[in-house]
């Protein structure tokens, strides 16, 4: 009887000890944040807007990093962005797609480019981003700066662009 009440207890302490860990690793909690108005749409390869997000790690450490765009109704977007990086002999390295959760190491940069173009989806969301972080480092009060441009291609009339310092350009 003390040999099935001991493997009971082993059971649930096993059990308990994966779940806590498997939510440990799928949480995120945010140690800073900003706010900035958006607009994208879509109707065909010549008319669109694209929002490309620009954030830099401003810290010796690790950064994890996540871009949730909610619509004109207050609602989150479906997540349909891309994360690159730079390089020195292509202009862009796909890092993840169909993602708005990315990892920012040190003192680098990324661009997180939102776009219901990149999905081919028709129709527009006029809404906000929020760009938070979290970092291992319970001592960082403040990881990333950066901003987002607008790229709209008009037709014909070729291509406008607009940018938004994140933060008025201060660290967040």
């Amino acid at each position: 009887m003390l040999k099935l009440i001991r493997t009971g207890l082993t059971t649930i302490i096993l059990v308990a000890l994966i779940y806590s860990v498997s939510f440990a690793q799928s949480s995120f909690y945010p140690q800073g944040s900003t706010i900035t108005p958006i607009w994208t749409y879509y109707t065909n390869p010549t008319l669109y807007i694209d929002n490309n997000f620009i954030v830099t790690n401003i810290t010796d450490d690790t950064i994890e990093c996540r871009i949730t765009v909610y619509d004109q109704n207050g609602n989150i977007a479906p997540a349909f962005g891309q994360v690159y990086t730079g390089s020195d002999t292509n202009p862009w390295i796909l890092i993840s797609s169909a993602t708005n959760q990315f990892e920012l190491p040190p003192n680098s940069s990324r661009i997180f480019i939102y776009s219901k173009r990149l999905q081919g989806n028709t129709g527009a969301v006029i809404g906000r981003a929020v760009i938070e972080w979290s970092s291992d480092n319970t001592k960082t009060r403040k990881a990333l700066m950066g901003k987002v441009i607008g790229i709209e291609m008009c037709g014909t009339n070729g291509v406008r662009s607009n940018a938004i310092l994140l933060n008025n350009g201060q660290p967040f």
